[in-house]
């Protein structure tokens, strides 16, 4: 005992780190006894991906960035599934259990949230191995809009050409935006998203409702730089000058995810 001791005041007097009480008094930095994770104090708000009675339940809660009142700040969390590239078929039925979202008066952006089936299909240039530019991107969705009336959701669907790596920057759309009604918080609804290769067409679907898009001279050429298909929520929020950031909330859960055979072949 008398050597140890003798080591310890040997080291503590080299410099070592040998105090039992802070050099500076302690303060609460956060206790979380308040809801939500706190925007001021951390980078990340919230985000859960977890199974709940049989469905795979998602929620995120976003902030947009302030200082600026131009553009917008856009998140994704979701799953991707396994083998994209054989998935030419996808269908989910989405519940979203909850949804708000909050814009900024200076921006003429709007703020928007969802829940969505998406996935590449092809490219129609050159690919480039993990770049999304020029692979042909489609989406089907349950949204809402910083504005819209309470509880209230609309389904939509688009297919574009991406033009950057992360298909994040400017897109080439192929069609028009497609409007599939209105939906409203925990109401289950039956999407697809289909490749039909054959009729050189995208076909959105929401339960017996079909609508599609043709990229006609398009043609596809090849694979997609980078293969993809995921069920995902999406926040994107309006930047925001001030002190008070433009939020996205939404909740979901997905059932009964359903592709075409081949793809588990």
């Amino acid at each position: 005992m008398t050597r140890i001791r003798t080591w310890l005041a040997a080291a503590c007097a080299a410099g070592s780190v040998c105090a039992t009480h802070a050099q500076e008094t302690y303060v609460t930095f956060d206790n979380f006894d308040a809801s939500p994770i706190s925007r001021t104090k951390y980078f990340d708000a919230e985000r859960t991906r977890t199974l709940s009675n049989g469905a795979l339940q998602l929620r995120m809660r976003e902030y947009g960035p302030l200082g600026s009142s131009v553009g917008r700040v856009s998140t994704n969390w979701g799953e991707d599934l396994p083998r994209p590239s054989d998935i030419t078929q996808l269908e989910a039925t989405i519940t979203v259990t909850a949804a708000s979202v909050s814009g900024c008066g200076a921006n003429p952006e709007t703020s928007r949230v969802r829940a969505r089936l998406i996935g590449t299909f092809f490219n129609v240039g050159r690919p480039t191995s993990g770049s999304f530019v020029g692979d042909v991107l489609a989406q089907v969705f349950v949204y809402r809009d910083a504005g819209d009336p309470a509880n209230s959701l609309r389904v939509g669907a688009s297919a574009l050409v991406c033009t950057t790596s992360d298909c994040n920057g400017p897109t080439r759309s192929i069609g028009d935006f497609q409007e599939l009604g209105t939906t409203t918080v925990g109401t289950p609804v039956t999407l697809r998203l289909e490749w039909d290769k054959a009729g050189n067409r995208i076909v959105f679907g929401r339960g017996s409702q079909t609508k599609s898009v043709s990229y006609g001279s398009l043609f596809e050429t090849t694979h997609p730089g980078r293969p993809y298909k995921g069920i995902v929520l999406r926040t994107d929020l309006e930047n925001c000058t001030g002190t008070t950031p433009t939020t996205g909330d939404i909740s979901a859960l997905v059932d009964n995810i359903r592709v075409n055979a081949s793809a588990l072949q």
